[in-house]
């Protein structure tokens, strides 16, 4: 995915996501090319929003990448939300943004 970024500074990686197997454990997540770290997941079919506890630092205005794989078993992301709050969005979250 490709995010346009409007402000430098220290970002937290929010997932709203669920899992429909007791294997369904981990999701890779990168940023810009950078070694993936494996996050845990919820293991029920209800969505979850879950803070990666990954937070990343964007030095620079733009476009900048955001990766995710499936490490194993089946899991769904339904939203992505990068933020400089540490607070959980709530419901769905907010608005998509707009895409070019």
């Amino acid at each position: 995915y490709r995010a346009n970024f409007s402000r430098t500074g220290l970002y937290w990686v929010w997932l709203r996501l669920r899992g429909f197997q007791p294997s369904a454990r981990y999701l890779r997540v990168a940023i810009d090319g950078a070694a993936p770290v494996d996050r845990p997941t919820p293991m029920d079919a209800a969505w979850h929003w879950k803070k990666q506890d990954l937070a990343v630092t964007i030095a620079s205005l733009g476009i900048h990448t955001i990766q995710i794989y499936r490490k194993d078993g089946d899991v769904e992301v339904d939203k992505i939300v990068l933020t400089q709050s540490s607070s959980w969005p709530s419901g769905t979250g907010p608005a998509e943004t707009a895409r070019n």
